[in-house]
């Protein structure tokens, strides 16, 4: 990509950000499951700067532009970031502030720190909470990537699909009551999965919507008497249902998202 491009997008992302009264506008690498290895259509912190590694965070206010990445990606954050405009903070280098102090150290009372909170972790926004300063406000509702990214791709679900027990090793029922037994000796009467890793291995399935990661985008709940999957409809098949409700699913909720 072009550094041009970048520095026209960051323009762009500029004029949105004083259309809407903010002041510094945070971009993690995440979609809604908090994953480090994203679809093409999470891709907001590559688009809007260049870089292409698989971890990052970029800030952007009106006086700067920064890059966040670990020590991974040091030389080709360097390469990549050459020209835009937008500068690279080494992660865990001495002296460099990590993002929630960069914003604890720059945003003053009255200014906005805004992000889109589907993308961010509730420990990265409680954090900033407890941490900025008084009178230092946070919109955590603000997507101001999607106006700019005219062809940004699809939010697309492919197909999900059973893995057989020579492989998983450990039949889906059997995961479920270990889980249960695990769930009654912390008191837990049921247990939220948002971490699709989880939700494959717990119930032997494998997707396909990201890129080199077998996974698919999902959540569950399990209690004492269901085991639930949240998923896209166009994910599962109707042998797969069958499949999953044989061994001991009491609802499988598809929707047109995950």
């Amino acid at each position: 990509m072009g550094n041009s491009i970048v520095q026209e997008r960051i323009h762009e992302l500029r004029e949105s950000m004083r259309e809407n009264s903010i002041d510094y506008y945070v971009i993690p690498t995440g979609d809604f499951h908090q994953s480090e290895y994203v679809s093409d259509y999470f891709k907001t912190r590559e688009f809007i700067s260049g870089f292409t590694g698989s971890a990052g965070t970029v800030i952007v206010s009106q006086a700067e532009a920064g890059l966040w990445t670990d020590g991974r990606y040091f030389v080709q954050a360097e390469h990549e970031l050459m020209g835009s405009g937008i500068s690279l903070f080494r992660m865990q280098e001495d002296g460099i502030p990590s993002v929630t102090e960069y914003l604890v150290q720059h945003a003053k009372a009255g200014e906005v720190i805004a992000f889109d909170g589907l993308i961010v972790s509730v420990e990265f926004f409680e954090k900033l909470l407890n941490e900025v300063p008084e009178g230092v406000l946070i919109n955590s509702e603000a997507d101001l990537i999607t106006p700019i990214w005219k062809d940004r791709p699809e939010l697309i679900f492919h197909d999900t699909f059973g893995l057989p027990e020579d492989l998983s090793g450990k039949r889906t029922e059997d995961k479920l009551m270990d889980l249960r037994k695990c769930m009654k000796q912390h008191d837990g009467d049921a247990l939220l999965l948002t971490k699709p890793e989880d939700i494959m291995w717990l119930y032997n399935i494998r997707g396909q919507d990201v890129e080199y990661n077998p996974i698919a985008l999902s959540y569950a709940i399990i209690n004492e008497e269901k085991a639930e999957l949240y998923c896209s409809e166009t994910s599962i098949d109707e042998e797969l249902r069958e499949d999953l409700q044989e061994m001991g699913f009491k609802g499988i909720f598809v929707a047109s998202g995950a």
